[in-house]
């Protein structure tokens, strides 16, 4: 499989060939008559074609990142900040916490300094699998079924390099966004419904009715199109900052 050195040499290339391209049909003008388009034209094969490479180098590159994670321990592994955060995994046990559960108690899981023995296990790519690691070592030992279907998916994981190398690679892609924790979207966040719900509704439609209604009643067609576009312009910048804090989260569900 292709380096992220070859794609990166394929990367320049490309871009060296538009710019070429470019340049040259672009200094000789109209003098080429009806030649000067299909030069110019000719500038979207080697752009089609980096922008191709440019995805095929992203992904080497994560693939190389994600082959170096396997099998080094949890304390290489560099983190941005905030994924450190203990009070939210402490909380991920609350939430996910089932009835009858036999869990290693706090007294006991500091005797053990399993904190430690968490930073060195902990390799995870993403936010989710950190906080899963952390909830299975606050478990006692599973019934037999489930040790035998986690074993066999570690011999899967550990024999299939195929198989690995995709899982990591998704895994790497998902874990780029920054402090995105699907947990606490799925349990902290307040779940009611917004209160404007009924005039994002309202807008929707009377944006639809304005627009059916210019070419049989132009002014007032036009006045509520106005009117709803103003509307909906507060409505966007009042919600946009909250909403946009939401997306990473969403893109990593």
């Amino acid at each position: 499989m292709a380096t992220p050195g070859f794609w990166r040499v394929l990367k320049w290339v490309s871009l060296i060939g538009v710019l070429a391209v470019v340049a040259v049909f672009g200094t000789l003008g109209y003098n080429l008559g009806p030649a000067w388009y299909a030069g110019i034209a000719g500038a979207v094969l080697p752009l089609v074609a980096y922008i191709a490479i440019r995805r095929r180098l992203g992904a080497a590159e994560i693939r190389t990142r994600a082959r170096l994670r396997w099998g080094a321990s949890g304390r290489m592994m560099e983190r941005p900040s905030g994924k450190e955060d203990t009070n939210t995994r402490g909380r991920y046990l609350g939430w996910t916490a089932e009835p009858d559960e036999r869990v290693v108690d706090e007294r006991t899981w500091r005797d053990l300094a399993m904190d430690e023995v968490f930073q060195e296990m902990d390799v995870s790519a993403t936010d989710a699998g950190r906080n899963e690691l952390y909830r299975l070592l606050h478990h006692c030992l599973p019934a037999q079924t489930e040790v035998k279907s986690r074993l066999d998916l570690v011999e899967a994981i550990g024999s299939d390099t195929r198989l690995r190398d995709t899982l990591l690679v998704e895994l790497a892609a998902v874990g780029r966004e920054k402090d995105a924790d699907p947990a606490s979207f799925l349990w902290a966040q307040d779940s009611r419904r917004d209160r404007l719900a009924s005039l994002f509704i309202g807008m929707g439609v009377a944006a639809v009715v304005s627009v059916v209604a210019i070419p049989f009643l132009p002014t007032t067609g036009l006045l509520m199109a106005a009117g709803v576009f103003v509307v909906n312009m507060v409505l966007y910048y009042g919600k946009a900052r909250h909403l946009s804090a939401l997306i990473p989260t969403l893109r990593v569900l």
